[in-house]
């Protein structure tokens, strides 16, 4: 059965107390906070989930170099996609709403992978320091100045992917 974990980076594994840029020879980022990833890999760990990620970094980094981000900071799995940008129809992304645009992201993503936004067999989450409960079923809040490492946050995700 396949796990999907929908991650946002910036304030979910970047908690906004913690930003600090780090600059390799690879890439210029912030670092992820210890805890978050700790938290991410017992995630990953207890679920076996698959990693797609949301987040704006998608803007600026190849997926290549979101994997030298992951592996400089010790993640254990590295995510296997980025969501696509949903644009107006000159091209350009869409900001204005960016909650509702990150929903339909999610959506079409499910879609093209064979899977089914409501399907209750399907076993997937987003996880994003902004609200998307109205945009999507499956959702965590992770608040910007903890992430991952905010109480609670860590139990929430795990329930979700294990159909609970």
């Amino acid at each position: 059965m396949l796990k999907i974990l929908f991650l946002d980076l910036g304030g979910v594994m970047v908690p906004d107390r913690e930003e600090r840029l780090v600059e390799t020879s690879v890439f210029n980022s912030d670092v992820f906070g210890s805890e978050c990833v700790k938290i991410l890999n017992e995630i990953i760990e207890e679920t076996d989930c698959q990693i797609v990620l949301t987040s704006d970094w998608r803007l600026f980094f190849s997926l290549s170099q979101i994997w030298e981000i992951f592996k400089f900071n010790k993640v254990s799995r590295m995510p296997i996609a980025f969501t696509g940008l949903a644009t107006d129809s000159g091209g350009w992304p869409l900001a204005a709403r960016l909650e509702e645009f990150r929903g339909i992201e999610i959506r079409r993503w499910l879609k093209q992978h064979g899977l089914e936004f409501d399907n209750k067999f399907d076993f997937w989450v987003a996880v994003d320091d902004m609200d998307l409960s109205p945009h999507v079923r499956r959702f965590v809040l992770s608040p910007f100045t903890d992430g991952l490492a905010a109480p609670g946050i860590k139990e929430k995700i795990i329930k979700k992917l294990n159909g609970e």
